[in-house]
Formats: structure tokens, C-alpha cells, sequence
């Protein structure tokens, strides 16, 4: 169990490493770390995580760089769109036969010649 001294510094503890006590509350910290150990090093590990904190804290990316980022996805989405393809198998004259479209229109036409494939129609 800690020290009654310290456990009412501690939130104190926190403000100075914070940047956010007062000048009394600093001065009572000051004193108290000077003779603590433990305090100390708990001030310490505060500091640690506050400058962590304050990598997170920083500002989100400028907006240029949102657009950019944004224009690339969609270049990528639009790629992956043009990629989907849905096709069926029709019967001709000729033997079964093979379309496959995509956005861009039909991307496939393929004779299958009397082979047996029976694929579902997707079209």
C-alpha cells in the first residue's frame, strides 16, 4: 500500500506530467519527487506516456493529401470494377458458346464445341 503522501500527490503527479497543474500543485509535486523515489519514477513513466499521447494528439493529415488518397482508392475500385466479370453459356448452332461481360462490355466470346459444360447462368 502506498505512502498517504503519495497517494494524495498523485493525481498532481499526473497534472505536472501533463503540463496541466498549477504552480502550487508543481511546487507540492517538486518537493515531494525530490525525496520520493517511487514518485519519481511513477512521474516519470507519466511523462513517458504523455509524449506518446501527444504523437496521437497531432493534427490528421493535411487535405491534399486526403484527396490524393482518396483518388487512388477510387482508381483502384474503378480498376477492380472493370475486372468483375459475370458470363453465361448459350446454346447455338455451333455448340455451346461462352459470353463474359464486365462494365466495360463483352470481354469474352468463346466457342465451347460440343464439350460438356453445363456452368450456371450469371448474365
Amino acid at each position: 500500500m502506498k505512502p498517504l503522501d503519495c497517494a494524495r500527490i498523485e493525481a498532481d503527479l499526473a497534472a505536472v506530467a501533463a503540463d496541466e497543474a498549477s504552480g502550487d500543485a508543481a511546487g507540492r509535486v517538486s518537493a515531494h519527487v525530490a525525496h520520493c523515489e517511487d514518485c519519481r519514477a511513477l512521474l516519470q513513466s507519466y511523462r513517458a506516456t504523455e509524449l506518446e499521447l501527444g504523437a496521437l494528439r497531432k493534427p490528421p493529415v493535411d487535405a491534399v493529401h486526403v484527396v490524393r488518397a482518396r483518388q487512388r482508392l477510387e482508381l483502384g475500385i474503378a480498376d477492380l470494377r472493370r475486372r468483375i466479370v459475370r458470363y453465361a453459356v448459350f446454346p447455338s448452332p455451333l455448340g455451346d458458346v461462352l459470353v463474359a461481360t464486365s462494365e466495360l462490355g463483352v470481354v469474352l466470346v468463346e466457342y465451347l464445341r460440343g464439350r460438356d459444360v453445363h456452368w450456371p447462368a450469371a448474365l
